[in-house]
């Protein structure tokens, strides 16, 4: 599992069973070189580093986007089209 920023915080609270049973490796970093934000989209551009996206909403509904990303009920990105 890996996620970027700190958005909602510095603090998590985080249910170990988890960690431990899927045997996840947890990795923190500052910030990348840009060498490593040209490798990153180089292997986004060849589907090897899938972003995970749970719901994509039209422009017009950023209201329920917003209202969704505050209820932290979702897994992934919520993305906007236009």
């Amino acid at each position: 599992m890996i996620t970027c920023g700190a958005t909602t915080g510095a603090e998590v609270k985080l249910d170990l069973r988890h960690v431990y049973s899927r045997q996840f490796t947890i990795k923190g970093s500052y910030m990348g070189t840009r060498a490593e934000l040209v490798k990153a989209a180089e292997l986004v551009g060849q589907k090897r580093l899938i972003s995970v996206i749970d719901r994509t909403y039209p422009l017009r509904e950023a209201r329920a986007a917003q209202e969704l990303m505050l209820s932290r009920k979702f897994f992934g990105k919520i993305v906007l089209t236009v």
